[in-house]
Parts: structure tokens; C-alpha cells; sequence
């Protein structure tokens, strides 16, 4: 066998990094900024971006900070980070749903800080707590048009309610909805015909770069 040049300095990946479970997780708010985006017809809209990670007691209290810590490690330019959950900033001719999903959140940042009553002033987010509920969502590549599936923080609820969050369904590339144990289940034949012998769980969320996602 021919041995190939720099095999000495090959870094080796065996996929022991920590991961982060679905369902459940106390949540911090550490920055917030309003995002301003137009869409193909060119109307505009807005969404509350909330830079967040795991808080304690969570068991997985830091993750989006450890993971930032360990990227910049191996290439502090390329490093991002990686937590962020998006709200739409409702209008006065926006859905019933839209200001629906946006009182929802307002009324879990309450409902986890007592005290806390909202005015309207964004800024008063930052360093808020809530209860997320983390799941996969699929997203199509703006790289080379791969879908890739991500653990994100689907949905917010209060911190005295994740307890009894179950994962939710998987939001797919062309935005319709699977069972988390039926995509698992398709991922997983998928993989049969594929010499990769990681489990599907395990090797197929938080590892897409963020520049190739379309956000």
C-alpha cells in the first residue's frame, strides 16, 4: 500500500462532540436585533432575531458557547455561532396566525420571568429566559443545493412547561411536516445503501456550515 502525503498531519473524526437533545431545553436571550427582509414580491417584512444559548439548571446549560468555542479553535475566522431563534414581527395586516406565534413567545418570556411585563422595547429581551423546544428543520443548501437537517429551536414556550415537551415534528425542505420517528425511520433506510456505519442520529444534525443555509 502507497501511503498517501501528509497522512501524519490528518486530523481524525470520529464524531465524539456533544450534542444537543431534542425537546425541552431553558433558554437565554443574550442579544436581540431587529432583521429587516423583503420577499420575492418585494414586500417587507421583519423578524426578532434572538441570539440565545441553553441556561442553567439545563443540563446542557452553554452548549451554543462551547461549540463556538471549539469552532474558533480549529479556524477562528470561519467560527459562527450557531443559536439563534427567529420571531416574525407581526403587522397590522399580517395573518391571525403570525400575530398569533408573536404573542406566544411575548407570553413565554412572562410566563419564565416573573416580573417581567412587555413594552414594546425589544431591548428589554436581552438576558431574558424561556423554555425551547428544540427540533430538526430541513433546509436546502445555498452552497451546492444539498438539504441538510438541523437542530433548532422550534418553538418557545414557558420555562414551567418544557418539562413536558415532546420533539416535535421534523419541518421539511419543502416546509411540510413529518413525525420525528417516521423520518428517523426513512433516514435510516436511506442509509443502508451507503457504506456509513454512524447512526443517523448521530451524524446528521449540527454539522452544516452556516454560510450554506438560506438565513
Amino acid at each position: 500500500m502507497q501511503a498517501f502525503s501528509g497522512y501524519d498531519d490528518v486530523k481524525v473524526n470520529n464524531y465524539d462532540y456533544e450534542r444537543l437533545n431534542l425537546g425541552g431545553h431553558v433558554v437565554k436571550i443574550l442579544e436581540v436585533a431587529i432583521n429587516k427582509f423583503s420577499n420575492s414580491d418585494g414586500k417587507e417584512f421583519e423578524n426578532l432575531e434572538l441570539k440565545i444559548d441553553i441556561a442553567e439548571p439545563d443540563e446542557q446549560a452553554g452548549f451554543y458557547q462551547r461549540k463556538f468555542t471549539e469552532d474558533a479553535k480549529a479556524d477562528a475566522l470561519k467560527a459562527k455561532w450557531k443559536g439563534y431563534f427567529k420571531v416574525s414581527i407581526p403587522k397590522d395586516d399580517s395573518s391571525d396566525t403570525v400575530k398569533s406565534i408573536f404573542k406566544g413567545f411575548i407570553t413565554s418570556i412572562e410566563e419564565s420571568n416573573p416580573g417581567y411585563k412587555w413594552t414594546w422595547d425589544e431591548t428589554t429581551l436581552a438576558g431574558k429566559i424561556f423554555g425551547g423546544v428544540f427540533g430538526i428543520e430541513e433546509f436546502v443548501s445555498n452552497i451546492d443545493g444539498r438539504t441538510i437537517a438541523m437542530t433548532k429551536c422550534r418553538f418557545a414556550r414557558g420555562v414551567e412547561k418544557i418539562a413536558e415537551a415532546k420533539i416535535p415534528k421534523v419541518k421539511l425542505a419543502d416546509k411540510t411536516l413529518m413525525d420525528y420517528e417516521e423520518y428517523i425511520e426513512k433516514k435510516k433506510n436511506e442509509e443502508k445503501t451507503t457504506e456509513n456505519n454512524s447512526s443517523v442520529e448521530e451524524s446528521m444534525f449540527d454539522n452544516a456550515d452556516v454560510d450554506s443555509l438560506p438565513f
